[in-house]
């Protein structure tokens, strides 16, 4: 998007085999690719000659383009990257205000006759075009744009005796009337009347009260002017004064983004117009040579005669020569409301750029001062609907009395005001005219910036100039649009209130300087759809007025529809989470094989609700099993604003770690929650070591016996396909031996000493130190090896069942141990035909009938690591149970 400008004549070095060109090209912040190519009189581009610009140049902001890359590289949001980013948007304002158009300038003509109201709509608003008006030629015609004859040739004949002796080379380039000739500025019975085109001219109104309170005066301008504040903003007409065979060089009729009139007094003269591609924005157009304007195709040209003037948009340069002798013109530059917001931008621009401007000033400090003027809010920003011509003194002043303002429109300011005398349709044009003008003088709002983008919605930021007077009761805000991808037209919009925003502490003043105050704003939830392309736009509205649309923000995506976000918060106990506000007694959370958890919900669900939660859990103790196993599903049910998890199945006197995953209809989270503090299971008292007791209520129930929930997805007839593959994925978050049979499922208690299958019961002998406090049912499965002397190949499948291992080649502690590691809820071992009855015989020293279990004699501390229950089965009883399997 950047328009090649040639630097300097004097940068073209040609001989005989190559030459060099040094360009200039806008807004460069990566390396690029520049492609020459020749177009003089020959089609054919084989030759074309591509050349790496390895370092970007900025020659008229050298230190803008580094900050905007480390800003956005940063993403930083300080003061002093919102400043860097302001400026960045201003002068990308400039550029597309000025290169966005016709290529070529283009000339127009039309007579006096035409109507101020028109001029401003079709070439003024517009700002395209140069226009030439040809003013009334003889003593009897009357304009309201023009002076009469008798003051033209009055003017034209002071103005001759003014400029007898200024050199020709200064006077055709141009010299401030200030300068050369007052008396037709400063005297009252000056015939110079200033024409109607910019009787509305804004610099006339920048006053000292204009500016706020304490705002510093770099130049000291201000300071140095005094009374004639105005007149020092104002810029005073320019004489030029072309001989036979002078012209003047292409380049911006006026500076910092102002429009020039030009008024032709005496002598006839060639125009050359071309578009301004200037990259350095409000300062000198020197560099601006032959590169641009030397092929016909790109220049539009024409002839001023006598009594004529030239409309000159800041997008067009101009080159001005005499025809036939001398000519003299004035020259004025104003702005109004068809400009001022590029003027504004410009004079920023030029004032946070090093070096100097070349405006009235001649400094960056008078560029700043008129940059934080024409953003006041105390600028006065009405335009009259027909203006007149004025004298100097008349056009300086403001407020200007009712007889300066409008021979037909009394109102202090020009301001419009509705009149009994005038006609309902006249009262109804003027108030068109006053909203049109407001549309135009609303500030441009720059892209805004997305701070942050959820999946249906987004939070902007934006810098804005647009403020309003204490009392005003208008309805006024911000329109803020959004377009999915490249579409022409908003997918929504939603309007924000000025008022709302100042109440909520969402307008926050940023910059003195620059009138400027930030924004922040978050779209209502559910304005966009997931997964999909935007853009944004805001637009200022005032009653009835809008101003133009800015340019659109960065293109952002939504984020896609996605399992919930991973759990970050820790599990807890439901009477240790501090969010419960009733006490909650131990046994209603906690229990020997229940526990009731509380984690809150995933900060982000994905996009789709939340159905449920994987529990992960693992044991905290030695000689438990010590890796992470998916216990169970678990819905979404809240306790308050948090997630109450009831985990049972649990063993007694143990201590687990639990983690959380949750789950939506797209998926799983993709990594496991933050893990839990170590949390022990409730105890149930038990008789002493050894000791048979009545059988306990308390069950534990392993696979088998236990209905393990693997998701909470309501599958139905109308079920989409997403939902079948989500629940296909949670399942394959268990272990497949949870729902594979291994075996019978067996019912074991070491209290009453009693096993229970399908079809049979047989007698068995608890362990002297089984821990007695709880029955078990659960499928049985054979361990291997058998003799569960070493850590078991079937562990996968050990875990939450019944191990049955054989005696013999190690103590009988160890395999219980053994098959507690794999995860074994209860041990039975089967004697190998040794024990003929539970007494010494079978096991030294314990007798069953006298209350004793096996192993009596044996170290307690490798039993006190022992958390399930353990008993024996005489060998014949063994084989019975061992058929079952085939």
């Amino acid at each position: 998007s950047s328009v090649p400008v040639l630097l300097s004549e004097s940068s073209v070095e040609t001989s005989s085999s190559s030459s060099t060109i040094v360009l200039r090209m806008r807004h460069l912040l990566l390396p690029t690719v520049v492609l020459f190519r020749g177009c003089e009189g020959s089609s054919d581009f084989t030759g074309d000659s591509y050349s790496l610009i390895s370092q970007p140049l900025s020659a008229s902001f050298p230190d803008l383009s580094p900050a905007l890359t480390e800003c956005h590289s940063r993403a930083a949001a300080s003061a002093g990257c919102q400043t860097v980013q302001y400026l960045a948007e201003l002068r990308d304002l400039i550029a597309s205000d000025v290169l966005v158009g016709d290529v070529q300038g283009k000339l127009e003509t039309i007579s006096s006759d035409v109507s101020y109201g028109q001029i401003f709509s079709d070439y003024m608003e517009k700002g395209r075009t140069s226009l030439e008006i040809r003013g009334p030629s003889n003593h009897t015609e009357t304009s309201d744009l023009f002076m009469s004859v008798a003051q033209a040739t009055e003017t034209l004949s002071k103005l001759s005796q003014c400029l007898d002796g200024t050199p020709p080379e200064v006077a055709s380039g141009g010299v401030s009337l200030q300068e050369v000739c007052p008396s037709l500025l400063d005297d009252e019975n000056s015939p110079l009347r200033v024409p109607g085109l910019i009787a509305n001219d804004y610099l006339a109104r920048l006053t000292e009260d204009v500016l706020s309170p304490g705002k510093t005066d770099p130049s000291g301008l201000q300071a140095n002017a005094g009374s004639a504040f105005a007149s020092t903003l104002i810029v005073p007409p320019t004489v030029l004064h072309l001989g036979a065979t002078a012209s003047t060089r292409h380049g911006h009729a006026c500076e910092l983004g102002h429009t020039a009139l030009f008024e032709v007094l005496a002598g006839s003269v060639e125009v050359t117009l071309g578009s301004a591609a200037d990259g350095n924005f409000g300062k000198s157009s020197s560099t601006l040579h032959r590169f641009e304007y030397d092929r016909g195709s790109s220049k539009a040209s024409g002839t001023l005669g006598p009594r004529s003037q030239l409309l000159v948009p800041f997008t067009n340069v101009v080159s001005l020569g005499s025809m036939n002798g001398e000519a003299t013109l004035l020259k004025y530059c104003f702005v109004d409301a068809s400009s001022l917001n590029l003027a504004k931008a410009v004079a920023h621009v030029a004032a946070h750029s090093d070096g100097s401007t070349s405006g009235s000033s001649g400094s960056s400090g008078a560029a700043a001062l008129v940059a934080s003027a024409l953003s006041s809010p105390r600028l006065d920003t009405s335009m009259l609907r027909t203006p007149r011509v004025l004298s100097w003194s008349e056009h300086r002043l403001w407020p200007r009395s009712d007889s300066a303002a409008s021979k037909s429109e009394p109102g202090s300011g020009g301001r419009v005001q509705r009149s009994a005398r005038k006609s309902q349709k006249e009262w109804q044009a003027e108030t068109k005219w006053k909203w049109r003008i407001i549309a135009l003088t609303l500030p441009t709002v720059a892209p805004p910036i997305v701070r942050h983008v959820e999946r249906g919605s987004a939070t902007l930021g934006w810098l804005t100039a647009f403020t309003v007077t204490e009392g005003d009761a208008t309805p006024c805000g911000y329109r803020v649009l959004w377009y999915e991808a490249h579409q022409a037209s908003a997918a929504g919009e939603v309007e924000v209130g000025h008022e709302w925003l100042e109440a909520r502490g969402d307008l926050k003043h940023a910059y003195d300087d620059l009138h400027a105050h930030q924004v922040e704003y978050a779209l209502p939830e559910g304005s966009l759809k997931h997964g999909t392309e935007y853009r944004f736009r805001v637009v200022v509205f005032y009653g009835e007025a809008s101003s133009p649309k800015g340019r659109a923000s960065l293109p952002v995506t939504t984020p896609p529809l996605a399992p919930p976000a991973r759990m970050n918060t820790a599990p807890k106990l439901l009477s240790e989470a501090s969010h419960s506000g009733e006490a909650t007694a131990l046994g209603e959370v906690a229990s020997a094989t229940r526990l009731v958890l509380t984690v809150p919900p995933p900060i982000d669900d994905g996009g789709s609700p939340v159905l449920g939660y994987i529990v992960e859990v693992r044991h905290a103790e030695e000689g438990m099993l010590s890796g992470w196993v998916v216990h169970g599903a678990y819905p979404d049910v809240r306790s308050g604003p948090w997630v109450k998890l009831e985990v049972d199945d649990l063993v007694p006197d143990s201590t687990y770690q639990f983690r959380v995953r949750p789950y939506n209809m797209i998926g799983v989270a993709p990594e496991p929650g933050s893990p839990s503090q170590p949390i022990p299971t409730g105890s149930r008292a038990a008789g002493s070591p050894g000791a048979a007791g009545s059988s306990p209520g308390l069950v534990l129930l392993g696979h088998g016996a236990r209905e393990v929930a693997t998701h909470h997805v309501d599958l139905d007839e109308e079920s989409g396909e997403e939902e079948p593959e989500v629940v296909a994925h949670l399942e394959g978050l268990f272990d497949p031996h949870v729902f594979m049979v291994h075996g019978p499922v067996v019912t074991l208690c070491d209290s009453t000493q009693s096993f229970a299958y399908e079809g049979g019961s047989a007698p068995i002998w608890a362990a002297h130190y089984s821990p007695r406090k709880f029955r078990v049912t659960a499928e049985l499965i054979a361990t291997d090896p058998p003799a569960a002397c070493v850590p078991l190949k079937n562990a996968r499948a050990v875990r939450g069942r019944v191990a049955l291992v054989e005696r013999g080649g190690c103590a009988m502690v160890d395999k219980a141990l053994s098959a507690q590691a794999a995860g074994a809820i209860a041990v039975l071992i089967a004697d190998t035909g040794q024990c003929k009855a539970f007494d010494q015989s079978c096991s030294a020293g314990a007798e069953k009938k006298n209350g004793e279990g096996f192993g009596r004699l044996d170290v307690p501390a490798p039993w006190g690591k022992l958390r399930i229950p353990v008993a024996m089965i005489l060998k014949d009883d063994a084989d019975k149970i061992l058929s079952l399997f085939e």
